[in-house]
């Protein structure tokens, strides 16, 4: 159950669509779209032209000085990234249990009920 809401997160909503990896230090753009702050100046460096175009709309963005670390974080996307990783380490801690109900092997972890399923009571 957590393990699917983890990877649907890992793969919809906290990968930046630059390098595709998790998000580092994510910047967020007026236009509200979000990125690694390695990705934006990499980005920066390699369009040199001014006002900045959002690499996902192209919405223009005026940097002073070309310095990308002047936006602002995006505090929303840290802490999903950090809840998304506690419930993937305590998932993987509770692995190789039987189910709590049939006694079989256990394929996923309940972190609301603390009991361990296999895939016939999912």
């Amino acid at each position: 159950m957590a393990e699917n809401v983890v990877k649907r997160l890992n793969q919809d909503f906290i990968r930046c669509t630059i390098c595709k990896e998790i998000y580092k230090e994510p910047k967020m753009l007026p236009c509200l779209h979000s990125f690694c702050l390695h990705c934006l100046k990499q980005w920066v460096t390699n369009h040199k032209s001014q006002p900045l175009a959002c690499p996902t709309c192209g919405c223009t963005v005026d940097l002073p000085s070309k310095d990308v670390h002047s936006l602002p974080q995006n505090f929303f996307l840290i802490s999903l990234i950090a809840r998304s990783e506690e419930v993937k380490r305590l998932s993987t801690r509770h692995k190789d249990q039987n189910c709590n109900i049939c006694r079989n092997e256990g394929t996923t972890f309940c972190l609301d009920c603390k009991v361990h399923f296999c895939p016939d009571w999912i």
